[in-house]
């Protein structure tokens, strides 16, 4: 991680802190950015920068990982969908194989 001025690292702190809590919600760039006071495109580069991973794609792992541990807990995948912000569980599916290259049905296989 590079060396970041700690208003910078307040910031990010707060980001995490807000995706953490909010997670199951309808989050995104702009609602971050409008809780936070800055603007999505500061917020795109300041978290970016430190984290080299933009913040919609850290909301997306971070609700990823969650509903990885859902699933091997056996709970069915809509309420999976549901509980880590998806209102829709294709969009769920497909972004669960766009993050571990699988999709839920397959990861839940793997478990067994």
């Amino acid at each position: 991680m590079k060396k970041m001025h700690a208003t910078q690292e307040k910031i990010l702190e707060l980001i995490k802190e807000y995706v953490h809590s909010h997670y199951k919600e309808p989050i995104d760039l702009n609602v971050l950015a409008d809780n936070m006071g800055f603007s999505p495109s500061y917020l795109t580069k300041i978290f970016t920068k430190y984290e080299e991973i933009t913040p919609s794609k850290y909301i997306r792992n971070y609700r990823m990982n969650i509903a990885k541990q859902m699933l091997s807990l056996d709970t069915n995948l809509d309420k999976v969908a549901e509980a880590v912000g998806y209102t829709d569980p294709f969009h769920f599916s497909k972004s669960f194989k766009q993050t571990f290259g699988m999709s839920p049905s397959e990861y839940r296989k793997t478990l067994n």
